[in-house]
C-alpha cells in the first residue's frame, strides 16, 4: 500500500504550547491509509441546505483515522516508536490536543490544524509483542481546520480619545476561525474596564451605508428632545454635550437617534447601547436612564428592560443601557430608531450625555476590574470639619454650640429638651475630609458619638444617620442606627463613647462610592428625644467621629500603563504590571472568533471602548491612548478550501 504524502504532526508547537510534538510521518512511522472525516461535514451542510437540519448550529465533530506502520528503513526501533506513540495518545485521550496537516491538493499546498478532543489506538498488541502489523490511530476532532500561520493586521492607534474603531478588509476563511486582539495601553492612566465589539455579518459592507451605521455618535450630532439642549463643556476636553436640566420624577425623552441633517440609522442586527454621561448633582443614583427602540414605521416602542442609575457624580461615567433588537423596516435603507429617557427620583435633577456607543453584539466581550476582597483592608477615622443644627420640625430643641463636636476636648454641643417638647433638631457633622482612593471599595461605615445627659433615663436616640447629603427625613435613605428597643438605650450622666457598629445598621441605600465619602456633604446626623416627656434634660455631645472601612487592590486594573490585555478565542488575558507574564480575566459576553468571509470576501470592523473607571460604578476620567493589533487564523470546513 502506498504511503500517504501528507505530513501529520500531533501537538504542533504553534497550537499546543509546552507540549512535545510528534511527527507521525517522520518518527519512524509511515501513514499507509488516512480518512479525514470531511464527508461528515459535507453531509451535514447538505442537510442544512435541504432544510433537514438547523442551519445555525455548529457542525458535528469529525472522526479522523490513520493506519500506521513502522518504517523498515527507519532508525527508530519498534519498541521506541510504540512507547512514544502510546504516551502521546495517552495525553490526547486525557487532555485533548491538536493535529497539524501539511498537504498537497491538485498541485497546490496548504497547512492546517484541527483540535483533537479524544484519541484511541487499535491493534496495538502486536507492536507490544515485537510484531509490526498496521496500527489504527483514531482521533475525534472539531469540525473546522485552522490556518497554521496567523494573519496580522496593521497596528491601529487611538491618540487621546474615547474609543478606537478599526476595519479588517476581506477577512479570509469559510468558517469561524481563531482570533486574538492585543490592546496596548499607551496612555498615562491604568484602565479598569474595556469593551471589544466585532461584526462582519451585520457590518454594512457598502461604504456608503456606513455613514448612518456608525459605531460611535457624539450626542450633539443627534437630536435633543424633551427640553434637552446642546451645551458647551470645558472639562475633560469634551467640547459639547446634550444637557437636560430640571428633570422630574417622570420619564422624559432627552435624546433621539435621528442624525441631524441626515436621517435615521441603518444598522443591522442586535445592538447594545452604552452612553457616556455626566451627573452634576452631589448624590449618586438620583438620576436613572432607560433606552427604547423600534423599527421605522412602528407605533409602539420596545424596551431594553434596563434602568440604569448614575453611580458617579461630578465626573463622566459609562452606562450600559441594554440590548436593542430592532426588526428591519419594511421599506427603505433606514431601518430603526431609538431614544434615551431620564428621570430624577427625588423630583429634581440634571444629566449630560456626551457620547453614544452602538455596539454590535455579533461578537461582544466586556472585561472589568476584578472584584476586590469583601474583607476590610484599610480604614480611615475622621473628625468633622463642621457642626451645625438643622431643623427637624416646629418646636424641636435647637443645638447650642454645634461646632464643639469637631474635637474631643470637653467642649460640648448641648440641647435642652424641655417638658412636652419631645425631640431635638438634627445635630449634623460634615466636612470630614476623607481621602479614600477612588478605586477602593467601601466596605462599611461606623460612627462614634461621645455623649452624656444631665439626667439619667430620659434622653435616647431617635436615630443616628449617615447620608450622602441632606437627609430625606426619618425612614428615608442612608444608613441608620435606631435604639428604641435597646434596654440600655438611655444616655447616662457619665460621659460615654457610643459606637454604632455596621452590623446593627438599617441600610436604605447601598454602600457609598469613595467620591461620595470624600465629598464635603457626607454627613453624620444625630436626632434625640426626651422619652418620658418630663423635666428638662440636657443632651451633651462632646465629639462625633466616623470610620470608613474600605478595601484596596493593587491588581484592580485590567490593563496597566505601557502593558497589554489580549482578547482571544480561548479567553482574555492581562499582562502583569512589571513582568512578562499573563493572567486570566473573567469575560462578560462571548468568546471571540475570526468571522468567516464565505464567498463575499467580507470585511470586519471593530470597536474598543476603554475606561479608567470600571464601566458603571467609577468615573471614566481623562482621554485614552491605545494601540491594537488583530491576529487571526482563518477557519475552513474543508482542507481543499485553504490550498494555495
Amino acid at each position: 500500500m502506498p504511503e500517504i504524502v501528507d505530513r501529520l504532526i500531533l501537538d504542533p508547537p504553534e497550537f499546543a504550547l509546552g507540549r512535545t510534538p510528534l511527527d507521525l510521518t517522520g518518527a519512524g512511522l509511515s501513514v499507509v491509509e488516512a480518512e479525514f472525516g470531511e464527508a461528515t461535514i459535507e453531509t451535514e451542510l447538505i442537510r442544512q441546505q435541504l432544510g433537514e437540519a438547523v442551519t445555525h448550529r455548529h457542525e458535528p465533530n469529525k472522526e479522523i483515522g490513520f493506519k500506521l506502520q513502522v518504517r523498515a528503513e527507519g532508525e527508530v526501533s519498534l519498541p521506541e516508536v510504540a512507547t512514544t506513540l502510546q504516551q502521546k495518545v495517552g495525553v490526547l485521550a486525557r487532555e485533548g490536543g491538536w493535529l497539524q496537516r501539511d498537504f498537497k491538493v491538485g498541485g497546490e499546498f496548504g497547512s492546517l490544524a484541527c483540535e483533537v478532543k479524544r484519541a484511541t489506538l487499535a491493534n496495538f498488541a502486536g507492536w507490544q509483542r515485537g510484531e509490526s502489523p498496521d496500527v489504527t490511530l483514531a482521533l475525534l476532532c472539531g469540525p473546522l481546520w485552522y490556518a497554521t500561520e496567523e494573519i496580522e493586521s496593521p497596528v491601529f492607534k487611538l491618540e487621546n480619545g474615547r474609543a478606537l474603531e478599526f476595519t479588517l478588509p476581506e477577512v479570509e476563511g469559510t468558517g469561524p476561525g481563531l482570533i486574538r486582539c492585543r490592546v496596548k495601553n499607551t496612555g498615562a492612566t491604568d484602565l479598569r474596564g474595556m469593551v471589544l465589539a466585532l461584526e462582519s455579518q451585520d457590518h454594512p459592507q457598502d461604504a456608503t451605508a456606513s455613514t448612518t451605521a456608525k459605531l460611535v455618535y457624539q450626542a450633539e450630532s443627534l437630536t435633543p428632545a424633551g427640553g434637552a439642549t446642546v451645551a458647551t463643556r470645558v472639562d475633560e476636553s469634551v467640547s459639547h454635550s446634550v444637557v437636560r436640566a430640571n428633570l422630574t420624577a417622570g420619564w422624559t425623552t432627552i435624546l433621539h437617534s435621528t442624525i441631524g441633517g441626515v436621517g435615521h440609522m441603518t444598522h443591522v442586527g442586535p445592538r447594545r447601547l452604552r452612553v457616556r454621561v455626566y451627573d452634576p448633582s452631589s448624590s449618586a443614583g438620583g438620576v436613572e436612564l432607560n433606552a427604547q427602540f423600534r423599527p421605522l414605521g412602528a407605533l409602539a416602542w420596545s424596551d431594553t428592560f434596563v434602568i440604569r442609575p448614575t453611580q458617579v457624580v461630578g465626573k463622566f461615567s459609562l452606562l450600559d443601557l441594554g440590548e436593542c433588537r430592532p426588526e428591519r423596516a419594511v421599506l427603505g435603507t433606514q431601518r430603526w430608531e431609538w431614544r434615551i429617557l431620564a428621570r430624577a427620583l427625588s423630583g429634581s435633577g440634571s444629566i449630560d450625555v456626551d457620547t453614544v456607543y452602538i455596539e454590535p453584539v455579533e461578537q461582544h466581550a466586556v472585561v472589568r476590574a476584578p472584584d476586590m476582597s469583601s474583607a476590610n483592608e484599610s480604614d480611615e477615622l475622621k473628625s468633622p470639619g463642621k457642626g451645625e443644627t438643622v431643623a427637624t420640625g416646629a418646636g424641636a430643641a435647637v443645638w447650642s454650640n454645634p461646632e464643639n463636636i469637631k474635637a474631643s476636648d470637653e467642649s460640648k454641643a448641648t440641647a435642652e429638651l424641655k417638658s412636652g417638647q419631645g425631640s431635638s433638631n438634627y445635630l449634623r457633622a460634615s466636612n470630614f475630609a476623607f481621602a479614600i482612593p477612588e478605586d477602593a471599595s467601601v466596605i462599611a461605615l461606623e460612627p462614634k458619638i461621645k455623649r452624656s445627659a444631665s439626667e439619667a433615663g430620659k434622653i435616647e436616640d431617635i436615630a443616628v444617620r449617615v447620608t450622602k447629603g441632606t437627609p430625606p427625613g426619618f425612614g428615608g435613605g442612608g444608613w441608620a442606627w435606631e435604639d428604641h428597643i435597646d434596654p440600655n438605650r438611655f444616655w447616662t450622666t457619665s460621659e460615654q463613647v457610643r459606637v454604632y457598629p455596621p452590623s446593627k445598621a438599617f441600610k436604605w441605600w447601598g454602600l457609598p462610592t469613595p467620591v461620595e465619602v470624600n465629598s464635603s456633604d457626607f454627613s453624620v446626623w444625630l436626632w434625640v428625644i426626651n422619652d418620658p416627656l418630663t423635666g428638662s434634660p440636657i443632651a451633651r455631645v462632646d465629639h462625633i467621629s466616623l470610620t470608613v472601612y474600605y478595601a484596596l487592590s493593587e491588581e484592580a486594573s485590567i490593563c496597566y500603563q505601557s502593558r497589554s490585555v489580549e482578547f482571544r478565542s480561548d479567553g482574555i488575558l492581562r499582562q502583569h504590571p512589571i513582568d512578562n507574564v499573563w493572567g486570566e480575566l473573567i469575560n462578560e459576553g462571548f468568546s471571540l472568533y475570526s468571522p468567516p468571509s464565505y464567498m463575499e470576501g467580507r470585511a470586519a470592523r471593530g470597536l474598543i471602548v476603554p475606561s479608567a473607571g470600571d464601566l458603571d460604578g467609577l468615573a471614566d476620567s481623562g482621554a485614552h491612548s491605545l494601540e491594537a493589533q488583530v491576529f487571526y487564523r482563518p477557519g475552513f470546513p474543508f482542507a481543499r478550501e485553504a490550498a494555495e
